[in-house]
């Protein structure tokens, strides 16, 4: 000022600076807001990146459906439709090359599941129990020379990371199921929800309209239970768990035990369909990978994974604790 600038140019540079500073502030309002939007967008830009297997699920695809006309096309009519209730899913000397890069891997021996059974998969830590389920549920794809699913048979593999879309949590739940907007459909949810002992504060959200961010909000181990839930209300002919009962009371890992056996025992869970009784049902069979020799004497069946004998099934007699790290 000292008498070199009129009162008006001071000012006017006053407000050159006021609006200078709100255009900063302006900028530090969006540039935080790119820092949160940012890392999804990374990762979604990595996963459009990553090579794609289309081929060979459609080879996998049509290697399943082929050899699922071969079998039942040798048999007699009449007995085709118990014969396709009943297929096995077979694997036999799993080799895998990842896309990766990562050291090829091999799970040699053969196991053969049963429809309509209770499956506990054990063995050391990093032996293949995850890689295991991930081959029956489509997550890894081996050779299709290596492994048998009946193609008629509709698999679900719950992921160990759970994941949640924004919406209500009823919707979540609902989500890949039947007749999701029905009642009826809410109702079997909420029910299934009480039989895997989710507590009563999670159930009042699920049956509440409330559109939360549910990662954040929820626990690990309510994440879990949910993702369960979620599963079992879509009612898979062949559902794949990794270790379900892990970081539970006593209590929820009965509960969930028994439901999972009720799962299989009844063809599906809280079914209201009066026309198709548990026999007139498809068999329904649970392979879950577990630590718990309490989950192990349960199952109709246990498969051993070791890096020295690979995969077979053993008596429960056998199971010893290296096999349950």
């Amino acid at each position: 000022i000292h008498g070199t600038m009129t009162l008006g140019m001071f000012l006017a540079n006053i407000k050159i600076f006021r609006d200078v500073g709100d255009t900063c502030s302006e900028v530090y309002s969006v540039w935080l807001e790119m820092q949160e939007v940012l890392p999804p967008l990374i990762r979604v830009t990595r996963l459009l990146n990553l090579p794609i297997d289309i081929d060979e699920r459609k080879e996998l695809s049509d290697q399943r459906e082929r050899k699922s006309r071969e079998k039942i096309a040798s048999l007699p009519s009449q007995e085709r439709i118990a014969a396709m209730n009943n297929m096995p899913i077979i694997m036999r000397d799993i080799n895998i090359q990842f896309h990766s890069g990562n050291r090829p891997m091999a799970l040699p021996g053969k196991v053969i599941i049963n429809p309509g059974t209770l499956v506990a998969v054990c063995g050391p830590r990093n032996a293949g129990k995850s890689t295991f389920l991930k081959i029956l549920g489509g997550a890894i794809l081996p050779n299709p020379e290596d492994f048998f699913i009946p193609s008629h048979l509709k698999v679900l593999h719950v992921h160990p990371d759970p994941i949640f879309f924004s919406g209500s949590l009823m919707e979540n739940v609902l989500f890949g199921s039947k007749y999701a907007d029905s009642a009826a459909a809410r109702r079997r949810a909420l029910r299934i929800c009480r039989l895997i002992g989710l507590s009563s504060e999670v159930i009042e959200l699920i049956d509440s309209q409330l559109e939360l961010p549910w990662a954040k909000v929820l626990s690990n181990s309510q994440k879990a239970l949910v993702s369960l839930a979620r599963a079992l209300v879509a009612d898979p002919h062949v559902l794949l768990v990794h270790r379900p009962t892990d970081f539970l009371d006593e209590e929820t890992k009965t509960a969930i035990m028994t439901t999972l056996r009720e799962f299989v025992s009844k063809r599906g869970l809280e079914q209201e369909d009066e026309k198709f009784p548990v026999a007139l049902r498809a068999l329904h069979t649970c392979v879950m990978t577990t630590t718990s020799l309490s989950c192990i004497e349960l199952a109709d069946q246990v498969i051993c994974i070791s890096p020295e004998k690979g995969m077979r099934t053993v008596p429960l007699a056998e199971v010893t604790a290296d096999m349950l790290r």
